[in-house]
């Protein structure tokens, strides 16, 4: 690979292909949590604690906390009527490899509805009916630091 440019880009582009390079060949576990609330309002009590990370899906959010906070803000959804779980893996990763979660399950609901007609006499409705895949699909793509033992969030 050849890069052209300042010393400084240089630096950063040789940490981010050592990363991919030097990374370590052992699995590590992520543990994951994706849960739905249907008011928002429980960020208020915990947005100091929030760090916020970069998604690509539009509306989407996502943050990070420590494991510790983390526990306490689950402990205090879990008391909310407006809360589910959806999923709760441990996902085994290798260092710049994605993983994919889904729970993607089809649901059928009526497209619309369309006239019978029999000899110019109608005849009442036929259902047409669609499906789509309800859920969640996330992919996540990890690319540990050289200098990061073993994670501490």
């Amino acid at each position: 690979m050849s890069v052209y440019h300042t010393p400084e880009m240089q630096q950063i582009v040789a940490s981010v292909i050592g990363r991919f390079v030097n990374g370590t060949q052992d699995p590590h576990v992520l543990g994951l949590r994706v849960v739905a609330v249907d008011s928002p309002n429980w960020r208020s009590s915990v947005i100091s604690r929030l760090r916020p990370i970069i998604v690509q899906s539009t509306g989407i959010d996502a943050w990070l906390m420590s494991k510790e906070d983390a526990a306490l803000l689950l402990a205090e959804l879990r008391r909310r009527t407006d809360f589910r779980e959806q999923s709760a893996p441990n996902l085994v990763y290798y260092n710049g490899q994605s993983q994919s979660v889904s729970n993607l399950r089809p649901r059928v609901y009526v497209k619309s509805y369309r006239t019978r007609m029999e000899n110019n006499t109608w005849m009442g409705y036929d259902v047409e009916r669609g499906q789509l895949q309800e859920g969640f699909s996330l992919q996540v793509s990890p690319l540990l630091s050289q200098t990061s033992g073993p994670s501490t969030r």
